[in-house]
């Protein structure tokens, strides 16, 4: 055996001629509970074709086990690489995993491959210059002894996953790949290969075979890919989903998706899922990637100062934002208490694995993917309202009621969630509309290929709602997150009622969405194919109705998800906790200060004129609810009202004081939003245009890429400077002399165009000339002035040019301001044409002449505003 890094390669007597090549397995389903199947013998893991776009890709396909990704619920297990604390060097020794899969180790029990994932969430593990890996009394070669260990000195999770299938001690991988390398679980050896390194656990995406009549493979298999490396949503573990052609047909002429989707043969899930890491796309290699490379620095120590640090994109890989999310001190974690079942546990407040309430079998399913997809209790509106009114305490559906029961028997669900626990109804529902949000649909189910498997694919960062991290980024959108959500519709549906004006739609980065019922029916049918009752009766021309009979996408299921599946589903999203505050422990990992975010905080809520930048004038503080908050979550097919308590904030002495809101205590939500759509200038678009709803950055140090289409990445810095919008290329801005008359003060504006280009202006698209800086105290824009973006006529309020400035020419505007006392005018200047003005240019204008410890306060006040207390994927 030969020592390389941080790793072991294995050195084994057979070569590579002498194993049988890996090969797709998907002829059939595993027999029994798929997360038990073994590895099997050493192969060699040689390319294999498949087709995606009509292109050649070559994969390679270790044990089918390797695609069950689910492990405790989170998508992924645990990996420690050790280093020493004193020096930042890798100890030589082989990582630590957490779990594996069967025929790999001795000794353990069936819960153990049931918790195995081959993506692996990387910490750092910092341990005393003392330590000895030869020293086998002290060795640290478990995730217990990770715990446990007094030579740990800290362990830092990251968002750095590494996918690394884990194959039969011996087997080899093709030279100019990663060579197979061994890692230590339970004090034992097993061998792992690793492909890819991604910020965040993958998700399944699809991948078609064929089958004839009597359910034989057709092809060698053929096999057709939903997606690339480089192509968004794209991911190394696949559902298989069953073609079923004619006897005889020729199935090599199927080499892309939209082929198959224009043949209009049937489509049925394999209940097959497997692994297949790509090597090469359409005969272009695709770079392997080196974990180390991105944990450790350019001197290859861990060093905490590298974190947060991006990746740009490349042909093969998405952007990518690195963490460091959790940091535990050694020796005082004790591990938790074994789990003495065979199953993983179901944790809603913890990893999560909910999806068992919702399964026809909660124990055992029939996909290689388990407790993830499978056939699963449908709800109906009706029998959720007789189960709800009829009973006392009240109840779910019986089929769920008896998930719960058996759940709780056999201790995988504490017995507070029984229906006479300590959770509330509401609680129960909204957990089984988590199970349906992060479900894999299948075909039979009504799902199409689109883009992603289900709702936990873009909305999943730090938790089930969030945003999607850059691998689930589109090109000009960043889904965002739901948390708070359900509040923030009640919220803007109260201050409407109230005759608030200007505002738009809760939802949405352009405020397109009124309610989170519909955004549900949108985003399901675009993206997994999924159409609610609802969704059709609106395509077919009866909005606010419901119908269960037709079949609109042609794919021969109806009723996809009806309207008591749809009512969980939003319970769930509206009763997602508003983001918090980081917690003590939190701000230390994220390394700030509680006195550097209070002076953020006064920085970004103060005027320009009390010297902070005014963010508050579109990222409002708090906002208080004119009426409670109950919720009333209505149906169109019984016409029934399920009360809900949203969650909220309440208001401190300093709203108070601010006018934000009427007594210490009164309820709200401190959205750091305003639900207003605003001009953002050419730096800072979505979906093509810069007039866009301002971001509710209450949850900034959760989500992530920064700015509507993520080009931010992790840099907050880079996204606050990009509200400033654009300048002209080269003008001079000449002031005339200051008139003054019966309060009122005025003073010509000359702009010339030193270009050679034209400054385009229209009435429809001026030139703005817009106010910064420092202003005379008590000075008013007016006449002809509109005002700022929080309303007044101060620093933000402008004066329109409505004609072009041609190269050389000028164009003068005539500034007016309420001045009672005639002070001398001092006003700072932006001018900007249409494209490049944004509503922000004052308060970035102030966000520059701040000091660097200054900006850094208020970037440490965004980055401290968090979701569950979390940041990067969990």
């Amino acid at each position: 055996m030969k020592r390389v890094g941080w790793l072991f390669i294995v050195i084994c007597g057979l070569t590579q001629a002498q194993l049988q090549n890996g090969v797709p397995q998907v002829a059939t389903p595993p027999i029994g509970d798929p997360r038990l199947e073994s590895v099997g013998a050493a192969t060699n893991l040689a390319d294999f074709t498949v087709y995606y776009n009509g292109n050649p890709m070559n994969m390679r396909f270790p044990a089918r086990v390797n695609g069950q990704v689910e492990s405790d619920g989170d998508r992924h297990a645990d990996m420690w690489i050790l280093f020493n604390s004193a020096t930042g060097q890798p100890v030589n020794q082989p990582a630590v995993i957490e779990a594996v899969p069967n025929g790999v180790a001795s000794g353990i029990s069936a819960l153990v491959p049931r918790q195995f994932s081959a993506n692996w969430a990387v910490h750092a593990v910092t341990v005393s210059p003392s330590y000895d890996p030869n020293n086998l009394s002290t060795r640290i070669d478990s995730g217990a002894k990770v715990a446990s260990s007094t030579l740990v000195v800290n362990d830092y999770r990251t968002n750095i996953f590494l996918y690394a299938p884990v194959v039969a001690s011996g087997s080899t991988n093709p030279a100019g790949s990663s060579a197979p390398m061994q890692v230590f679980f339970n004090a034992q050896t097993v061998t792992i290969v690793p492909f890819d390194v991604g910020d965040g656990p993958f998700n399944p995406q699809i991948m078609f075979k064929f089958v004839d009549p009597t359910g034989a493979v057709q092809g060698a298999p053929q096999l057709v890919a939903a997606a690339a490396p480089g192509a968004t949503f794209f991911s190394p573990i696949w559902e298989i989903w069953s073609v079923n052609v004619p006897t005889g047909t020729n199935v090599s002429q199927f080499k892309s998706v939209a082929q198959v989707a224009s043949s209009g043969f049937p489509i049925k899930s394999s209940g097959i899922r497997i692994s297949g890491p790509v090597t090469a796309v359409n005969g272009a290699s695709v770079p392997i990637e080196g974990v180390m490379t991105y944990l450790t620095d350019s001197g290859g120590l861990f060093n905490t100062q590298k974190f947060p640090f991006d990746v740009a994109a490349t042909p093969f890989r998405p952007a990518r934002s690195f963490f460091i999310s959790t940091i535990m001190a050694g020796g005082t974690t004790p591990p938790p208490p074994p789990n003495t079942t065979n199953f993983p546990l179901v944790t809603p407040t913890a990893q999560g694995n909910v999806i068992p309430l919702l399964l026809t079998n909660p124990f055992q399913v029939k996909t290689s993917g388990p407790n993830s997809t499978g056939p699963f209790v449908r709800i109906d509106q009706q029998d959720l309202d007789n189960s709800f009114l009829n009973n006392n305490p009240p109840l779910l559906p019986s089929a769920i009621e008896a998930n719960f029961t058996s759940l709780i028997k056999a201790g995988l669900l504490t017995s507070d969630w029984a229906p006479t626990g300590t959770h509330s109804y509401q609680d129960r529902l909204s957990l089984v509309g988590r199970a349906l949000f992060e479900l894999v649909w299948d075909p039979e189910e009504g799902a199409d290929q689109k883009s992603v498997t289900n709702c936990l694919s873009c909305h999943s960062q730090p938790n089930a709602g969030g945003a999607a991290r850059a691998l689930f980024s589109q090109s000009t959108l960043h889904p965002a997150s739901m948390w708070g959500g359900g509040a923030e519709e009640l919220m803007v549906t109260q201050l409407k009622a109230a005759g608030v004006p200007g505002l738009t739609n809760p939802h949405g980065s352009l405020g397109s969405f009124p309610t989170i019922r519909g955004a549900i029916s949108g985003a399901s049918d675009d993206h997994f194919g999924i159409q609610t009752s609802e969704k059709v009766a609106n395509l077919l021309g009866n909005p606010g109705g419901y119908d269960a009979v037709d079949d609109p996408d042609h794919d021969g299921v109806a009723n996809e998800q009806s309207v008591g599946e749809t009512t969980a589903e939003t319970v769930f999203l509206m009763s997602l906790a508003v983001p918090n505050p980081a917690s003590p422990a939190m701000m230390n990992t994220l390394g700030v200060t509680q006195q550097s975010v209070q002076n953020g905080e006064t920085l970004f809520r103060n005027s320009v004129d009390n010297g902070g930048v005014y963010c508050n004038s579109c990222h409002r503080v708090f906002y208080a609810f004119p009426g409670g908050t109950t919720f009333q979550v209505k149906n169109p097919q019984t016409n029934s009202a399920l009360s809900i308590q949203v969650p909220f904030h309440t208001a401190d002495a300093q709203d108070v004081s601010d006018g934000l809101a009427q007594t210490v205590g009164q309820p709200g939500l401190r959205l750091f939003g305003d639900v207003k759509l605003h001009k953002l200038g050419a730096l800072d678009k979505s979906s093509g245009t810069d007039t866009i709803k301002t971001a509710e950055v209450w949850d900034a140090g959760s989500v992530y890429p920064f700015l509507r289409d993520g080009s931010a990445g992790s840099n907050l810095l880079a996204a606050i400077l990009a509200h400033e919008g654009t300048y002209p290329s080269s003008i001079n801005v000449t002031l005339g002399p200051q008139t003054n008359s019966s309060g009122t003060s005025t003073q010509k504006v000359t702009v010339k165009n030193l270009s050679t280009k034209t400054i385009t202006g229209t009435a429809n698209a001026p030139i703005r000339v817009v106010l910064t800086g420092a202003m005379t105290t008590g000075i008013q824009a007016t006449l002809g002035a509109t005002a700022g973006p929080d309303g007044t006529f101060r620093q933000g309020a402008y004066w329109k040019i409505t004609s072009s400035i041609f190269p050389g020419a000028s164009a003068t505007v005539t500034l007016s301001f309420s001045n009672p006392a005639a002070a001398t005018l001092q006003y700072g200047l932006a001018i900007q044409d249409n494209p490049g003005f944004s509503e922000a240019v004052a308060s970035i204008q102030a966000f520059k002449l701040l000091t660097i410890a200054q900006q850094t306060d208020i970037t440490n006040f965004l980055r401290a505003q968090l979701i569950n207390d979390q940041i990067a994927e969990h």
